[in-house]
């Protein structure tokens, strides 16, 4: 079975890094062609009519570096649009007390938060402004083990973990960051209505009698 189209372009994207290697560059070509010729866009027949010229795999070199920046320029976007939407589910889960915004653990360590080609992360509303590193989130995922009672909350003084009843915490505070970082909109703190007070018996008889009660 061939190696995957992916596996077999990294390979050739090393190669042609290679000083005085263009006999080998041929070679790997020639025994790859349908899959390069793919990944190139164009036909296998445009690609042995490019290899006759002298001065293919330069031009293949210079190919292969605007394929790898436009193919970073993609991942970058899809990355972009892909944590703004954990984002903004990240802060729609934002419960407030008094201590802070208590957030969702499970979205707060998902890769997607981090997708994006930014340093930080920014949870902003109800008078927050907190930026935590993307890098912290990243080994958070990694390395904090997923505590039955794991939670999470954001305050002026940080971001806050706690677990085992608070026996375990780690705590994170605020960072300088670029204007470029993922936002985390926080959900508004739900405002519930003072109770009306009920009128009793008597309190109705006068009130139909216009006496204020």
């Amino acid at each position: 079975m061939p190696p995957p189209r992916s596996d077999l372009l990294r390979q050739l994207q090393q190669l042609v890094k290679l000083e005085g290697a263009d006999d080998e560059v041929l070679a790997f070509v020639i025994a790859n062609l349908a899959v390069v010729a793919s990944a190139l866009g164009a036909r296998e027949d445009q690609l042995e009519e490019a290899m006759r010229h002298e001065d293919f795999p330069g031009r293949l070199r210079r190919h292969l570096v605007g394929l790898r920046q436009r193919e970073r320029a993609v991942r970058a976007v899809e990355g972009g649009v892909t944590a703004s939407k954990v984002a903004a589910a990240l802060g729609a889960s934002a419960a407030w007390h008094e201590e802070g915004a208590h957030l969702d653990v499970q979205l707060l360590l998902d890769a997607g938060l981090t997708a994006a080609g930014v340093d930080h992360v920014r949870f902003e509303g109800n008078g927050l402004d907190v930026a935590i590193a993307k890098r912290t989130l990243v080994d958070l995922r990694r390395h904090l083990p997923r505590f039955p009672d794991l939670g999470a909350y954001v305050d002026v003084g940080g971001l806050h973990l706690r677990w085992r009843g608070g026996l375990g915490q780690l705590n994170f505070s605020p960072q300088k960051c670029l204007p470029t970082a993922t936002v985390v909109p926080l959900r508004q703190p739900v405002v519930r209505p003072a109770p009306t007070r009920s009128r009793s018996f008597i309190g109705n008889v006068f009130a139909a009698l216009g006496f204020n009660t």
